[in-house]
């Protein structure tokens, strides 16, 4: 059982590296109900730049964007067109 906090960080921080995957998944799953669509997309874009690819975070959150335009995403928007993406 774990416990989610919402947060309006603009930085995806909070995600814990050993945890992707289930994050990855959560994300999928969330993808698929209607309701949690954009959010589910939202949280595909902080595992793919928690995992240094801003292009598909950008991806994801534009995708997330284009479903529900929420601030918090407008902004993520933002900050991952400026991140540095990191080397794999």
């Amino acid at each position: 059982h774990r416990q989610m906090i919402a947060s309006a960080h603009v930085v995806p921080g909070q995600l814990d590296a050993s945890d992707l995957h289930a994050w990855s998944d959560l994300s999928a799953k969330m993808q698929k109900v209607p309701s949690l669509k954009a959010y589910g997309y939202a949280m595909q874009g902080d595992v793919a730049w928690v995992k240094g690819d801003t292009k598909a975070a950008n991806e994801a959150y534009q995708t997330a964007s284009a479903i529900r335009p929420l601030p918090v995403i407008r902004k993520k928007i933002e900050a991952v067109k400026v991140a540095k993406p990191r080397v794999h």
